[in-house]
């Protein structure tokens, strides 16, 4: 019976919450003037209500036969729909708040990534030796570029990283916040897909004098390209965060009947055991990263959890044995599917 009646829910701002309207019906809100009413409206009589409800005004109509006949059935639905719409206001406030964060996110670390770009530039070509009138400008960046080889290489190195992390946070929100992300499934060589992302990360290794050892590898799995390339990239950018400095980084692969590991090893800081499933929630940093000012967003592990999990893998943390009072030896180990074994 309720499905023959047709619901607008506007806020106090006029803005549609939810509705149900035919685009016929739109403007009849405008012949709307009483709880309970019948009306005409291109040459149709329907049974039509609103009513006021905190700031929100709820419009409900029906050209059905028995509704127009029964105007109790309409009131209750209307008593119905102004209970419903409380609870409707708080869950679309809920997502447009979340909505709203994530994409504050994406814009302050588009803004913090361009800034690290410039600035490798501009320590390169200082910012006012190359706004000075200098009549052959093209010459002069020439000049300092060959004056500057082994700098202009790490700058490259750091921008190209730079270039990949802002590819990542386009490359999240389309994935993780489309309401159908496109995933394109195919075999992919793992040992090629992390290498393409890990060369831009070595010069923040080499900066904290980290021996890093990358396992040869011709094994492959099935999953899309591009998600598991932003997985990596938070996996190797959260290394370079809290590596032990002058340490290895061993990452290496084990071959099993349905599914390929990936296992990135390293001294880093102190997990707690009881921080092990608290890294992956959104928000939340360690303990010891808090304490040492290390802490970020607390999104990039959340992320990288989420963007397995769709590429049908897992990823798990094994903590080791203490190194001192900060370090300790742990293992991030991503599993994902071999082609014929995703279910």
């Amino acid at each position: 019976m309720f499905n023959k009646i047709h619901y607008r829910i506007e806020d106090n701002n006029n803005q549609i919450v939810a509705s149900t309207f035919s685009e016929d019906e739109i403007d009849i809100i405008n012949y709307i003037h009483l709880e309970n009413q019948i009306i005409e409206y291109k040459n149709k009589k329907y049974r039509a209500g609103v009513i006021v409800n905190k700031n929100r005004k709820i419009y409900a109509i029906s050209s059905s036969k028995d509704i127009i006949k029964s105007s109790k059935t309409f009131k209750t639905f209307l008593n119905i729909l102004k209970d419903f719409s409380i609870e409707l206001y708080k869950f679309k406030s809920l997502i447009s708040d979340t909505i709203s964060k994530q994409f504050d996110i994406l814009v302050h670390n588009l803004v913090s990534i361009n800034a690290h770009n410039i600035q490798e530039i501009y320590n390169i070509i200082p910012q006012n030796e190359l706004s000075n009138s200098i009549r052959d400008k093209k010459k002069f960046i020439r000049n300092k570029i060959n004056s500057n080889l082994d700098k202009t290489a790490i700058a490259l190195l750091k921008i190209m990283k730079n270039n990949n992390a802002i590819k990542s946070e386009f490359s999240v929100y389309k994935k993780l916040f489309e309401k159908n992300p496109q995933l394109n499934f195919k075999n992919h060589n793992i040992h090629r897909v992390l290498m393409n992302i890990f060369y831009s990360f070595f010069p923040d290794f080499t900066d904290k004098n980290i021996y890093v050892d990358v396992k040869p590898s011709q094994l492959k799995a099935f999953f899309d390209y591009e998600s598991i390339h932003v997985a990596f990239f938070h996996i190797l950018e959260n290394a370079t965060k809290y590596i032990q400095p002058n340490s290895n980084f061993n990452i290496f692969f084990e071959d099993l009947l349905d599914e390929v590991k990936i296992i990135f090893s390293m001294n880093s800081l102190i997990i707690e055991s009881e921080e092990i499933d608290l890294i992956f929630n959104e928000g939340y940093s360690g303990n010891l990263a808090k304490k040492l000012d290390k802490d970020g967003h607390g999104i990039g592990m959340s992320r990288v959890r989420r963007i397995i999990e769709l590429n049908n893998g897992n990823i798990q943390v094994q903590i080791g044995d203490r190194i001192d009072d900060l370090y300790q030896e742990n293992k991030f180990i991503i599993s994902l599917k071999k082609e014929g074994y995703i279910r």
